[in-house]
């Protein structure tokens, strides 16, 4: 069976739909009664796909393993967000070049308006999935009962990818107008039509 799990990126209804999608009801016995509440076991053999490259998951696993100990996750340190903000912007321009780092700016300044402004927190639904397997595991569970496998490229190539995009515009743009014999179709494609 294979359940596809559509999530409202940080919502506390989207977590709540992970950990009922990863727990099974127990089947009742012919001795219990139908009214009876049914009490959840894990699931055995499940893959948990998460939308997170291995850096991003790396950094949740920390921010959890933290959490769990009582110390202050990376994620929510006592320095303001807008300075952590720009540090990164900062960093990612250094590391990636200006495109990348206002690609970055760009998506980081809209997640941290939305958490801001929604109250939800980004990433829920992955940490819930994730304290879900580390529950298993620290309760003696086989590491085959549910293994978590991860299903996006590297967060930095998505933003090197949206960093091109001034350039590539750009470059249809000066093809476009050097050659005025070419329509929109021919320098954009049809699906631009």
């Amino acid at each position: 069976e294979i359940v596809l799990l559509g999530c409202f990126h940080g919502s506390s209804s989207s977590a709540q739909d992970v950990t009922t999608c990863l727990t099974v009801p127990t089947s009742l016995s012919s001795s219990q009664d139908v009214g009876q509440a049914q009490q959840p076991r894990q699931a055995k053999n499940v893959v948990v796909a998460l939308e997170l490259c291995a850096s991003r998951f790396v950094d949740l696993r920390k921010d959890v393993q933290k959490e769990r100990q009582g110390e202050t996750s990376t994620t929510t340190r006592a320095r303001p967000w807008p300075i952590r903000f720009a540090e990164m912007v900062q960093s990612t321009m250094k590391q990636r070049g200006f495109a990348t780092g206002m690609a970055a700016a760009l998506l980081g300044g809209v997640s941290g308006m939305q958490t801001a402004l929604s109250g939800l927190q980004p990433g829920l639904e992955f940490q819930t999935a994730l304290c879900h397997v580390m529950d298993l595991e620290e309760d003696g569970h086989n590491n085959d009962d549910m293994t978590i496998v991860l299903a996006d490229k590297n967060v930095d190539e998505t933003l090197d990818s949206i960093g091109s995009i001034p350039t590539v515009a750009m470059d249809l743009w000066k093809d476009f107008l050097r050659n005025p014999t070419q329509n929109w179709s021919t320098t954009f494609g049809r699906e631009a039509v």
